[in-house]
């Protein structure tokens, strides 16, 4: 969102409370292979409330070892997770075996699911604490 702590507060908990909602009802009403798919907004929303947590750390209003897990929770989040979970969760939820173009399209999220994967190992190495 980028606004502020409290645009991104606001908006990450209406995410998140709706994304909490998508796995539940994913669960209950079909295959489990919708269920990583669903978990997106959920991903989403807890991303965004981090990121208000970030604003604030900015600010000066949280303690620095606090303000820096929430910078680090937010890379994590955004770098190397998000790249990978998006096209994996389309290729596990992929089209059927009975679709026409099924080969076609499953080959191509394969691809997107590598493609995903080869961007999230350089980020998350990236990311990950040296010591």
């Amino acid at each position: 969102m980028c606004w502020s702590a409290q645009a991104d507060a606001v908006v990450g908990g209406a995410v998140a409370g709706a994304g909490v909602a998508c796995p539940v009802r994913s669960r209950r009403s079909g295959p489990p292979q919708r269920l990583l798919l669903a978990a997106l907004p959920l991903v989403l929303g807890v991303h965004q409330l981090i990121e208000a947590l970030v604003w604030r750390g900015t600010d000066g209003e949280l303690p620095s070892a606090l303000a820096g897990a929430a910078r680090t929770a937010w890379a994590a989040i955004a770098l190397p997770l998000l790249p990978a979970l998006a096209p994996t969760g389309v290729v596990v939820r992929g089209p059927g075996p009975r679709h026409p173009a099924a080969s076609n399209r499953r080959r191509v999220l394969a691809l997107l699911t590598l493609l995903g994967a080869a961007v999230s190992i350089p980020l998350a190495a990236a990311v990950a604490p040296t010591r």
